[in-house]
């Protein structure tokens, strides 16, 4: 795997049930409503919802680190209310995948990422700075499961 590869997979568990927490998951042009924290800007490149094979979206985003990350995201797959998989290309390169799980006391989300990171400034520091890069990731992740936690608990 190259320096500028990435995998990464998290998961999250609410005590909520599936479908009160897949409507949050599969609509990306909301999450600069709860995830702001990460997401600056996500803007539907077409007509189709958010939730339809074929969706284009294009995503502005950033983490601790000073830089921001921008690519379009496209949904390649779903069965709602389990499963949304989608392609990156841009500063990100790759494909990600949303999975929920019922389970008895709620819902078990897994991400999983794996991206390229194309973005000049990562692909050149990538080999000397993996680590920090993939800290970032996973504060960006921390900030997106507390705030949907809050979200949903508040609803």
């Amino acid at each position: 795997m190259a320096a500028n590869d990435f995998v990464f997979v998290d998961r999250w568990f609410f005590p909520h049930p599936i479908d009160r927490v897949w409507p949050y998951i599969m609509n990306a042009p909301d999450y600069p409503t709860w995830w702001g924290e990460v997401y600056d800007r996500v803007t539907p490149l077409n007509d189709l919802p958010p939730d339809r094979v074929g969706s284009r979206s294009e995503v502005v985003a950033h983490g601790k680190l000073p830089y921001r990350l921008r690519f379009v995201a496209e949904v390649v797959e779903v069965a709602p209310p389990r499963a949304l998989r989608l392609t990156a290309e841009g500063d990100l390169t790759g494909s990600g995948a949303w999975s929920l799980e019922k389970r008895d006391s709620g819902t078990a989300v897994t991400f999983e990422w794996r991206v390229r990171a194309d973005k000049a400034l990562v692909r050149l520091f990538a080999p000397l700075v993996k680590p920090l890069f993939e800290w970032n990731h996973r504060w960006t992740m921390q900030k997106g499961e507390a705030a949907l936690r809050r979200l949903l608990a508040s609803r």
